[in-house]
């Protein structure tokens, strides 16, 4: 399905992740938020709020086409990925979600449940 250059609102999936600078393990970032913790080591990284809201710029300016890049903020090496969509999918089958609501939603082909994440204030 085509993406509507136009559409608002904008949806798309968004992997940010770098590797934990105590033990070198990988360190996804799964939700907008002002740090993460290393499951391997229990290490805290404070994401830097110019990073977040570069990423999302980038995805707007881009959009409807796909981001991929690679971002140093600080002493850390970022990965990100924007993947658009022109509804919003379900994070563990891609399947458009339906009868969203400002809590989330319940995805109509797998079961999972999910939470809308609202992007950081800036």
């Amino acid at each position: 399905m085509a993406i509507d250059p136009l559409a608002s609102p904008r949806y798309a999936k968004i992997t940010l992740r770098t590797d934990c600078p105590r033990c070198g393990a990988h360190l996804p970032v799964n939700a907008p938020v002002e740090a993460v913790g290393c499951d391997e080591c229990g290490h805290e990284l404070t994401l830097d709020p110019e990073l977040l809201k570069d990423v999302l710029t980038r995805f707007e300016d881009d959009f409807p086409d796909e981001v991929r890049q690679t971002r140093i903020a600080g002493d850390q090496t970022w990965k990100v990925v924007a993947l658009p969509f022109a509804a919003p999918p379900c994070p563990a089958c891609d399947a458009t979600l339906t009868e969203v609501d400002e809590t989330g939603a319940v995805c109509p082909g797998c079961g999972t449940s999910c939470t809308i994440a609202a992007p950081p204030g800036f």
